[in-house]
């Protein structure tokens, strides 16, 4: 079978590899349809995360089980499920095996595209629950990829006043789309005055969704007393600002728990998330480094400037 093999910094190949096999009883066997490009992919490619080479990326898809092991009780042959594989050989493949508590059944109402939102879905919903937005509240969001978009839409969604901050214009359109109520480029302004300026007050929630130790100084500038703030990806920035703000870090899969997974599947075949209108690219697996290219380089495209939500189909 076909695979996307990361073996160093900026170095996949897709070639042929080993269909893997079924060897504990726990273990599904599943045929992926789609698999998103997500933010832990592009930090693995770009060298910025610590890993074992060769590696297979694609953490977070959506498919059809093919097999399953003996002591496999809540799935059969041909369920439509999705899932989140942080291991060695992940979902930029054309199946994947893992065990059965890694996936989740994918409800009639979803499509397969929609599914593989699953773990960002999921996190944006822990972000509610852990700051608990009260309507009116001011909420930043820093970053308007997946995760900071679908952050934006649920924020909104629950009341709050939302600004959104990117360096790219094509995502601040996308966030105005989905509500955003004000657009902020850091390069261009003074994000602080400003939204000082617009509430009195200040920001309520911050949500760093970048992934990037050059928002250190900003978030330094936002902490005050009583902020609540979300940090994916980046270190405890400033030691000396937990006294006064409360932070809270999430990580993914080792912070979400199975019926959070559950609960955002939900939410999703409630229509309460527009997922589609966030994919602007569909991409086969042999294109795999125009995939990348394009997300870490959303102005140089060739499909189309506005790589956000990028679908890779093995």
């Amino acid at each position: 079978m076909k695979a996307a093999v990361l073996y160093g910094k900026y170095n996949i190949v897709v070639e042929e590899v080993d269909k893997p096999h079924i060897e504990k009883d726990d273990q599904v066997l599943v045929k992926i349809h789609s698999t998103l490009l997500c933010g832990a992919d592009l930090h693995l490619f770009a060298g910025n995360m610590k890993s074992q080479y060769p590696i297979v990326p694609g953490y977070c898809f959506s498919g059809v089980i093919e097999e399953v092991g003996a002591g496999v009780t809540d799935f059969r042959e041909k369920d439509r499920v999705c899932g989140l594989n942080f291991g060695s050989f992940g979902a930029f493949a054309e199946n994947i095996l893992l065990s059965q508590d890694k996936i989740y059944r994918i409800p009639d109402s979803v499509q397969f595209e929609e599914a593989a939102f699953i773990e960002q879905v999921t996190l944006a919903f822990k972000s509610l629950e852990l700051t608990k937005p009260v309507r009116g509240e001011a909420v930043l969001v820093i970053g308007q990829g997946i995760l900071g978009l679908i952050h934006t839409l649920l924020f909104k969604k629950s009341g709050t006043i939302v600004f959104s901050a990117d360096l790219i214009p094509s995502r601040l359109s996308m966030s105005r789309k989905i509500g955003a109520d004000y657009l902020l480029n850091p390069e261009k302004c003074d994000v602080l005055e400003t939204v000082s300026n617009i509430t009195e007050r200040g920001i309520d929630i911050v949500i760093e969704a970048t992934g990037s130790p050059k928002t250190v100084e900003l978030l330094s500038k936002l902490a005050r007393e009583g902020v609540r703030m979300v940090l994916f990806g980046i270190g405890w920035w400033n030691p000396a600002m937990r006294e006064q703000v409360e932070i809270y870090r999430l990580y993914g899969t080792r912070d979400i728990r199975r019926e959070d997974c559950l609960f955002a599947l939900k939410a999703i075949s409630e229509g309460r998330i527009g997922l589609k209108t966030l994919i602007s690219h569909r991409i086969p697996l042999e294109k795999i480094k125009e995939a990348y290219r394009l997300a870490l380089n959303p102005s140089q495209g060739k499909y189309a400037p506005e790589a956000i939500g990028v679908i890779i189909y093995p």
